[in-house]
């Protein structure tokens, strides 16, 4: 597994972000995406879900938008979609540290900051159920760790 790259940037709601701030708490999700990708748009609700699911148990989304066709485009698809999470737009210099993703892209990473999934090569969406495989393996794990029930 590779350590993550470490970023700083500015959500939409004009939040400082960065990815050392989520380091030894939290799971992270990134979400590359763009209004203009189909197959992005075609996986908003399983983000969603994910979200709803998992956010009680400590991950955190951070979807890292491309540019929109139309700048009206992209806070539309975040309300329609109900994408209630972290939103940065068009950081380019982030997209690059990440390697000019190519879109949809989900970086899944653990508490002590290494990449655990990584859909950047992805041969087709069947892959997306070892993301949620991993997700349930470590939601019980930290379930056990708690003493907690589901």
């Amino acid at each position: 597994m590779n350590e993550a790259i470490d970023f700083t940037s500015i959500d939409t709601k004009n939040n400082v972000v960065s990815l050392s701030q989520f380091k030894g708490k939290n799971f992270v999700l990134m979400h590359f995406w763009a209004t203009w990708c189909s197959p992005c748009v075609k996986e908003l609700p399983l983000i969603a879900q994910i979200d709803s699911q998992y956010r009680k148990l400590g991950l955190r989304i951070i979807s890292i938008a491309g540019k929109s066709n139309k700048p009206e485009d992209f806070p539309k698809a975040i309300k329609f979609h109900k994408m209630n999470w972290i939103h940065i737009y068009n950081d380019e210099k982030l997209v690059a540290k990440y390697g000019n993703t190519a879109y949809p892209r989900l970086i899944l990473i653990d508490k002590t900051g290494l990449i655990r999934y990584d859909t950047y090569k992805m041969k087709d969406d069947s892959e997306l159920s070892q993301l949620i495989q991993i997700l349930k393996d470590n939601v019980r794990f930290t379930n056990d760790v708690k003493g907690q029930t589901k």
